[in-house]
């Protein structure tokens, strides 16, 4: 075999490799490719001089080599050759590194590196962005390092290394501080919204959101002048919050005109002033803000800041309910049913009425089941009132919740159903309420869905009557009667007679003529049975009238006309207020 034409094969094949580098231009090539063309060109100098020596003396040593010699020879080329190869790789992935490495850690940063970082984030290449971004992260550019606390962040553009979610978040926070206190806005927003609701970057902090929104307050971003009012407030700090409030206010911000007009009038936390408050609802209600119009609609009803004017506040709340103002639709309603400011119209107040119930206010879900139970400003319809009821009731409206009780309990609009009634009581009476608990009395007296329980009865009823509701002192003076207890009996009848309960006066009269709880006595039962026919007329007690009469002498009939006339005059002055009580 010839290995002398193999090996100048080989050795041509080389140097055309070698010469095709050599022919390009050095200076189009990066760094790494110019080093490898000197080491290359270097080495081809140097080969050039010892050829035509190399050749005589490889013609020489393989003439004087036997074949088993010339074949180590070459394997020993072979391997020389491997090892120049493998060098050339080496060199080649050293000078990658040192370009990655030159990327992210090189100090020599030029305008088209921090130009490249901005616009690669703003074309969402985050990727591309993070590299230049982190090459300037030294840079004293706020915009840079916003950019690179949100990828942080948010992990967009982050190589597959660096992440670590922990660490990240916390590198997030440092460039945005750092951003921030380069005055840049948006980080301040940032951290303000972060400090004052809490993030995964940040807990809550009001300390340090006050901080952060007061810097971009400054730079007039109304939402942050907004949430910084809403801390301040909260924190106490009057004075700096209505000077902000202030300062919206003069940008027709009609929100901070409202809450000076709400500050101003209530006078929770400054000195009321109404002349002021009226001004500055009055330009709040200028921006068709409804709840500026339902308050400078009180404001006008009540007299507060201006002069009183019943169809100011009557056109004021009624633009309030047009604008969305719930309340304002449901007092617009109470105003068109009473006649307050305009004529009487049922059927408009129903209207308002339903307005401010199908936006959730359950007052007007009840007056809606009102009228539709009465046939009020409509037809007369059970099942709507029912219906109505039950929407306030699962509003927690307590009257709702007694109407339902009593529909149950009737059978107005469903079939009587005492489970169902005393249900309803019950649910009233967790409010709690007064009626509610005179309700569950009576159920536990009647056992009305459920047993009759006196104890529970006695125990609703005594609540009831501290109040000074007539009907609660009646129905203990009526459970201890029937117990056989006539002191307390005597004692409850007598506190119901103060507020004139016609039954009271009946039992009590009874109780004198036979001696139960004191002496017999058909005078003082006279006095009692003619005061129960003057408040309730009834056969039963004109007949007892006259069986005790015919038993007195004139002198003690005229006595005891006169004591009951002067007791009428007094009891009244006490009847009305002690109705209301229950409602209380």
């Amino acid at each position: 075999m010839d290995y002398r034409n193999n090996d100048k094969r080989s050795k041509l094949d080389v140097r055309s490799l070698r010469q095709e580098e050599f022919d390009t231009d050095p200076r189009s090539l990066p760094l790494w490719e110019k080093i490898k063309w000197l080491f290359l060109s270097s080495a081809n100098e140097s080969t050039k001089e010892q050829d035509d020596v190399e050749r005589n003396n490889e013609k020489e040593k393989k003439e004087e080599l036997s074949d088993e010699e010339k074949i180590k020879l070459e394997e020993a080329k072979r391997k020389k050759r491997k090892i120049i190869v493998f060098i050339c790789l080496l060199c080649s992935a050293v000078l990658s590194l040192g370009s990655y490495y030159y990327y992210y850690t090189s100090t020599h940063v030029t305008q088209k590196d921090l130009n490249k970082c901005k616009t690669f984030f703003k074309e969402n290449k985050f990727s591309k962005s993070f590299k230049y971004c982190y090459k300037a992260r030294e840079e004293e550019d706020p915009d840079i390092s916003y950019y690179l606390g949100y990828m942080y962040e948010t992990g967009r553009g982050l190589p597959p290394k660096d992440f670590d979610s922990d660490q990240n978040k916390k590198i997030a926070l440092k460039y945005y501080e750092n951003a921030a206190s380069m005055d840049l806005m948006k980080a301040q927003v940032k951290l303000g919204n972060d400090y004052m609701d809490g993030s995964v970057l940040t807990p809550i902090n009001e300390e340090k959101a006050i901080k952060w929104l007061r810097h971009a307050a400054r730079h007039n971003h109304d939402p942050s002048k907004e949430r910084l009012v809403s801390l301040l407030m909260k924190k106490k700090k009057i004075s700096e919050a209505l000077e902000w409030l202030k300062d919206l206010a003069e940008g027709n911000n009609y929100d901070a005109n409202y809450q000076l007009a709400m500050i101003y009038s209530s006078g929770e936390d400054v000195k009321p002033d109404y002349d002021l408050a009226f001004e500055y609802c009055r330009k709040a209600a200028a921006g068709a803000h409804g709840e500026a119009e339902h308050l400078l609609a009180l404001m006008y009803e009540s007299g507060l800041g201006t002069k009183p004017d019943l169809e100011q506040a009557y056109i004021y709340e009624t633009r309030a309910a047009s604008h969305g103002s719930v309340e304002a639709a449901y007092q617009s309603g109470i105003m068109t049913e009473n006649g307050i400011g305009t004529e009487p119209n049922l059927e408009k107040a129903k209207e308002f009425y339903e307005s401010a119930a199908t936006m959730g206010h359950d007052g007007a879900a009840f007056k809606m089941g009102y009228f539709y139970e009465n046939g009020i400003g409509t037809k007369r319809d059970s099942f709507q009132a029912m219906t109505w009821y039950a929407t306030s009731a699962n509003h927690g409206n307590t009257s709702a919740m007694i109407a339902l009780g009593r529909m149950h309990q009737n059978g107005n609009g469903t079939p009587v159903n005492p489970e169902e009634a005393f249900f309803w009581y019950q649910k009233a009476a967790e409010t709690p309420n007064l009626e509610a608990y005179f309700n569950m009395g009576l159920a536990y007296v009647k056992g009305i869905g459920t047993e009759i329980d006196t104890k529970k009865a006695i125990e609703y009823f005594s609540i009831v009557a501290a109040s000074g509701y007539a009907p609660a002192e009646y129905e203990l003076g009526l459970i201890y009667f029937q117990m056989g207890k006539y002191d307390l009996a005597s004692n409850w009848f007598k506190k119901a007679l103060n507020q004139g309960h016609s039954f009271s006066a009946a039992y009590l009269g009874f109780m004198a003529a036979k001696g139960l709880g004191e002496k017999p006595s058909n005078y003082m039962a006279y006095f009692y049975f003619l005061i129960s026919n003057e408040l309730y007329p009834s056969d039963t007690t004109k007949d007892n009238i006259q069986l005790v009469k015919s038993t007195l002498s004139k002198d003690q009939q005229t006595a005891a006309e006169i004591r009951a006339q002067k007791f009428l005059s007094q009891i009244k002055f006490n009847r009305q207020p002690a109705e209301q009580n229950l409602k209380k």
